[in-house]
């Protein structure tokens, strides 16, 4: 059973946090009433015993970020906060199947922000599934903040300010020309935003080079888009379940990189162990196979990364023929 600890199985700033922070603020009445309701979970008689994160589902064995049940109803969440981190196989096809299966009262929320990308991909499992449906994590966070702000315990305080700098951990900062103008030294911000467009002109070249070495373009509908970490592949509004670019998961103790290619577990189809190259850690949904930290000096390091980047996928994942 769920511990009655606020900060229960918190561990770094993820969808797994967010998981293990939302529910443990379900341990209170009066938040848990705010938080389903704002899911859309109303007139149903939940305890806390009820919610439970990472329990496995069907004879595949899948792990569901939220799972609320009892003996009358059924209700799978899937949590995502970052807009860029798709909707994989196991999230559109296996958890809609698995409560068709089930007699009880049923839903499918899929948690996101506003800006997520893959809305339309929720939006026809909808037209499809009556018991599917999305809720922003925008307006979970407003419904907490408005409540009782006054005098809720100082804990409760904590937590929701946790989350909102979780979920909005990513600001998006614009410089005006009248911004620059007052910057002390320009020549210094020129420099950073060359630096910058070097930065995204090297990802993208690279990402090339992979598509075309290994034939990924056979791959239906394939697309990459950029954010400010680096590159996301997806193919008809699915995540295909990796990612290239600059190294933002705080997993990384070492702090000996700046780069990786991160394949999350479900994408991996070949066995890890076979991967002869260390140089790689993980947390519980990514692998994140790190490049040398020197790399980025190197005068070759376009084809350095290519070719490291080729030699992963070849490693852990079944590439099309």
């Amino acid at each position: 059973m769920r511990e009655k600890s606020i900060f229960y199985n918190l561990t770094s700033e993820n969808e797994n946090t967010t998981t293990e922070l939302l529910c443990n603020l379900c341990c209170n009445e009066e938040y848990r009433k705010i938080i389903l309701n704002a899911l859309g979970i109303k007139d149903l008689k939940i305890n806390f015993e009820d919610i439970q994160t990472q329990k496995q589902i069907s004879k595949k064995r899948k792990l569901p970020d939220i799972i609320i049940e009892n003996n009358e109803i059924k209700i799978i969440i899937e949590n995502k906060i970052n807009r860029y981190y798709g909707l994989l196989k196991s999230q559109t096809e296996i958890y809609p199947k698995d409560l068709v299966k089930s007699n009880k009262i049923k839903k499918l929320i899929y948690l996101i922000p506003k800006d997520y990308k893959y809305i339309s991909k929720i939006t026809n499992l909808s037209e499809k599934y009556s018991f599917v449906s999305k809720v922003f994590w925008e307006d979970i966070i407003n419904e907490l903040e408005m409540y009782n702000k006054e005098k809720r315990a100082e804990i409760i305080n904590e937590s929701i300010t946790l989350l909102n700098k979780i979920l909005r951990m990513n600001p998006k900062i614009i410089f005006t020309e009248e911004d620059i103008s007052f910057m002390n030294n320009v020549e210094v911000f020129r420099t950073e935003i060359n630096t910058m467009a070097k930065q995204a002109e090297l990802f993208s070249n690279v990402i090339e080079k992979i598509i075309k070495n290994l034939n990924l373009s056979k791959i239906k509908s394939l697309a990459c888009e950029a954010d400010a970490f680096g590159y996301y592949f997806f193919n008809d509004n699915c995540f295909l379940g990796y990612s290239f670019g600059l190294l933002d998961n705080e997993n990384n103790e070492e702090k000996d990189c700046v780069l990786s290619l991160a394949v999350h577990k479900e994408a991996i189809t070949n066995k890890i162990k076979d991967y002869k190259d260390n140089s790689y850690y993980f947390d519980e949904e990514w692998y994140f196979f790190k490049f040398p930290q020197d790399i980025l000096t190197n005068n070759d390091k376009e084809t350095l990364l290519s070719n490291q980047c080729e030699n992963i996928f070849k490693a852990v994942i079944k590439l099309p023929r």
